[in-house]
């Protein structure tokens, strides 16, 4: 579990989201809480909420969460759609889109099919994939 901090009206379990960071947070006593321990760019899910409440200066009161990273929606090759397969992330497009180059990935990145969804096309199967 990953430790953070997030926008109080926000934090809900569930909640996915991509890690960002602004130059103000640098200059934030709690960055080494709030973003020094996330992968800027990364999707990540909330798991735990604490009851720590914290002021920020960009956000107003936020709050101490623990996350893990998220799985991510993927399409694959049919024959690399096996459940426990490990691969290098390559886009399909070099557009943000949503099954062919998802925010959240980045080129190269080791990445675990989860789960083995439905067909795409003939080709190309969906999966769920999280990065190891």
């Amino acid at each position: 579990m990953i430790y953070t901090l997030m926008g109080k009206d926000l934090a809900k379990k569930g909640v996915q989201f991509i890690a960002q960071s602004s130059e103000e947070c640098k200059k934030c006593r709690y960055y080494p809480t709030c973003i020094k321990n996330l992968d800027i760019g990364r999707r990540y899910i909330v798991k735990e909420i604490k009851n720590k409440v914290f002021k920020c200066k960009l956000s107003g009161e936020v709050v101490l969460i623990g996350v893990e990273p998220a799985e991510i929606p993927l399409i694959v090759e049919k024959k690399k759609a096996i459940e426990g397969l490990m691969l290098k992330f390559k886009p399909l497009s070099e557009k943000k889109e949503e099954l062919l180059n998802p925010q959240g990935l980045k080129e190269g990145d080791k990445i675990k099919i989860t789960k083995v969804l439905e067909d795409y096309n003939k080709k190309m199967k969906k999966v769920m994939v999280r990065t190891v």
